[in-house]
């Protein structure tokens, strides 16, 4: 017999993710949002990584995306490591929360609201 009802925390954030990458993609394709993207990680067992790194000309915008409402310290140590990559411009946290914040080292936390109007206007990447 299977189970249904809703998705629970971990598929919520794949979902989330997933939904994401789908609507930054049919921006890069059809309104040239940017050039490139990619996945990060400095190395295996680091530990750290970050779920897209967007490239338009030189220059790069870091993206997380979480599901919660809230985002933990611990969920920026991605962000925080890729500072050191030439050219990042942006570092942001892509949430379901309502209050746009930013960390004390300038990680932007964005409300998927805020991170939509940015997309339409074109004012995600430098």
């Amino acid at each position: 017999r299977r189970e249904t009802g809703p998705p629970g925390a971990e598929e919520r954030g794949h979902l989330f993710e997933g939904w994401v990458v789908s609507v930054l993609r049919a921006y890069r394709d059809y309104r040239g949002l940017f050039e490139d993207w990619f996945y990060w990680a400095p190395g295996k067992g680091s530990g750290l990584e970050v779920d897209l790194l967007l490239r338009r000309g030189k220059d790069f915008v870091a993206v997380e995306v979480k599901s919660a409402k809230t985002v933990r310290d611990t969920e920026l140590r991605g962000l925080r490591a890729i500072v050191e990559l030439p050219r990042v411009r942006r570092r942001i946290v892509v949430f379901t929360g309502e209050r746009r914040q930013t960390s004390a080292d300038g990680i932007e936390l964005l409300p998927v609201r805020d991170f939509l109007r940015e997309v339409e206007a074109g004012t995600l990447l430098p």
